[in-house]
């Protein structure tokens, strides 16, 4: 399997699970604790995110973005997996939905910036269009 067709794969299955964590994990959190716990963490990560968002290109830049894509992955994997197993904890849900706010702001960021990285010259357009392609059809999962 080509490296562009693993990354293609990757971000499918992302796309595909992150499509979940933004529908269920915010109900999840408005039936638990009120629209207002929501309110609270979503701000908090916009102002992280605002503070981040000059400085985003080059904390990608800075390390080797296959290996930042895989562990951003994995670890977001790792946090909804514990949240399987916890359900019920406030903090953890809480903690998950605030990293996955960070998660969104980066992953888009180090897909662009890997798309770059392995798509051959002159085919940029054409590879963007396809992962454009997939998250839809991710979407419609």
């Amino acid at each position: 399997m080509s490296r562009l067709t693993y990354f293609i794969l990757a971000n499918f299955l992302s796309s595909v699970s992150m499509g979940v964590f933004l529908i269920a994990l915010p109900w999840l959190i408005v039936k638990t604790l009120g629209g207002n716990a929501l309110i609270a963490v979503s701000a908090f990560a916009m102002l992280v995110l605002f503070l981040l968002r000059q400085r985003s290109g080059t904390l990608v830049d800075s390390v080797p973005r296959g290996r930042l894509f895989a562990t951003a992955m994995v670890g977001m994997g790792l946090l909804l997996a514990l949240l399987a197993v916890a359900p019920a904890n406030t903090a953890l849900m809480l903690t998950v939905f605030f990293c996955g706010q960070i998660y969104l702001f980066f992953y888009y960021v180090i897909r662009s910036a890997i798309t770059r990285e392995i798509v051959p010259e002159g085919q940029f357009g054409r590879y963007n269009g396809i992962l454009e392609i997939e998250g839809q059809v991710s979407t419609f999962f």
